[in-house]
């Protein structure tokens, strides 16, 4: 009877311990930022240098030195303008060739100016 009773109140402590791991395993993964800025961002300079390359990784921080801006430039698409005139306002403005916006844009298909001008004559 004692060797039962022993079993059993193992089998609570187990299954207690399962409890209490888990629970603070959900807490801690819903609290991973807090941690993250109370634990790590103080004291990583005391880290290893591969577990600073990690978490660098993991928070992108390496992207940052990777993005090169360039300043903007505005650039005015007049109303009434075919792919074709677009296109040769981009090149020479040294935006885009004009030939390679065709080919992603479509080739006009018709002027219409030339019909109009063709039924007036």
């Amino acid at each position: 009877m004692k060797e039962s009773l022993i079993k059993k109140i193992a089998s609570y402590l187990s299954v207690l311990a399962s409890i209490v791991f888990f629970t603070s395993l959900i807490v801690c993964l819903f609290n991973l930022k807090t941690i993250y800025h109370v634990l790590v961002v103080p004291n990583e300079e005391r880290l290893p240098e591969s577990w600073r390359q990690m978490i660098k990784k993991i928070t992108h921080q390496d992207l940052e030195e990777k993005i090169i801006y360039k300043p903007e430039k505005t650039i005015q698409i007049l109303e009434g303008w075919n792919e074709r005139e677009v296109s040769q306002y981009f090149e020479r403005e040294g935006l885009w060739q004009s030939e390679e916006l065709l080919e992603l844009a479509g080739f006009p298909k018709y002027d219409y100016r030339q019909k109009n001008s063709a039924n007036e004559k």
